[in-house]
């Protein structure tokens, strides 16, 4: 009996604590995960700054980009103006010297119209037999500037002119001296 009165003794003592301890409020006895707690606040504050400090680096070489790319539109800007100038002053430049070619072939066709006027004036003199008029007229297309067609019946007018004058006056002088000499040469009939 005695074991019996043990375990009946200890059963009642078993009751009894649990029975005050159950009862009174104790703070509970710090465990492992309370002193990880700070730890881990820690760790979250180092993370949120270096999140932050991403954040933040991230922000930077957005704006370093966003500024290069405004940098490259303004240089993008400026190299499609400086290309339009260029185009517009080579399309003015093109009609300045469209402008210049038609103005030279205007004269061109007026100087040429006016000497082939001339050279028609002196082939109508020659054919009148005024060789000395048709000689001043070649002369003074002799200073015109000629195409070569109109060189060629201009030095062809020149060399007829001078030979018909040369002649007119071989034959004035001859007439003149016929009659200087009139009745010398002819024998009088008595």
């Amino acid at each position: 009996m005695k074991t019996n009165l043990l375990v009946v003794s200890l059963a009642v003592f078993g009751v009894i604590v649990l029975t005050n301890g159950c009862s009174k409020e104790e703070a509970p006895a710090p465990t492992a995960a309370q002193p990880i707690a700070p730890a881990v606040d820690v760790q979250k504050t180092a993370a949120d700054k270096a999140a932050a400090a991403a954040k933040a680096d991230a922000e930077k070489a957005a704006q370093a980009l966003k500024a290069q790319a405004e940098k490259d539109a303004l240089a993008k800007a400026d190299a499609e103006k400086a290309a339009q100038a260029l185009k517009d002053q080579a399309e003015a430049a093109k009609q300045s010297a469209a402008k210049v070619a038609a103005d030279k072939r205007a004269d061109l066709l007026a100087n040429v119209s006016k000497v082939q006027g001339l050279i028609d004036t002196a082939k109508k003199l020659s054919g009148e037999n005024k060789w000395a008029e048709a000689l001043k007229i070649v002369n003074d297309l002799a200073a015109q500037k000629l195409t070569p067609e109109q060189q060629t019946i201009v030095d062809g007018l020149k060399q007829q002119a001078q030979k018909q004058a040369q002649e007119a006056v071989a034959k004035k002088a001859t007439d003149e001296a016929e009659k200087a000499i009139g009745g010398l040469l002819k024998p009088k009939i008595k």
